[in-house]
């Protein structure tokens, strides 16, 4: 008996769906996180990170066919967290908001924008943009004009 193909899971805006993944068991951090629990739009690429500290866990045998986009973040996290972890690899946890910054800020090859544009309607405004003032939006903007930009934006996408 053969299996079907694979097929393309096609979502059509921010947060139409939502996958989850548990990632580890890693190394024991000093303050005793062993799993990260990984949320990712598949419209945007948004992810959302938690540490867990899970004694005993159960789940079904490990099966990427199923969520190929998660799976392929975690395989993203994971070498970022190689690059940057320390000698003991128990520090991960302290990397993780700086690691999804990065991560939420590189433009994604699937859509040719960052997940954080595509969640925001623009880009972040990074301290060395403050620095220098390269950042071209206007200091004040009304809600109402805010809703309009970011409905342009969505229907842009």
């Amino acid at each position: 008996m053969s299996r079907a193909p694979l097929q393309p899971i096609i979502t059509s805006r921010p947060f139409q769906l939502v996958t989850c993944d548990i990632l580890g068991p890693l190394n024991t951090t000093e303050r005793g996180a062993k799993y990260i629990l990984v949320f990712m739009c598949h419209f945007t690429k948004w992810e959302v990170l938690e540490l867990l500290d899970v004694h005993k866990l159960r789940t079904t045998p490990y099966h990427p066919q199923c969520d190929g986009r998660t799976e392929r973040f975690n395989r993203t996290l994971i070498s970022m967290l190689r690059t940057f972890v320390n000698e003991n690899q128990d520090d991960w946890d302290l990397l993780l908001d700086k690691l999804a910054f990065a991560y939420r800020t590189a433009v994604h090859r699937a859509t040719g924008f960052t997940p954080f544009e595509m969640v925001n309607g623009r880009q972040p405004k990074l301290p060395l943009d403050l620095f220098y003032k390269t950042c071209s939006d206007p200091l004040e903007l009304d809600w109402a004009e805010y809703v309009k930009q970011m409905k342009i934006s969505t229907i842009a996408l």
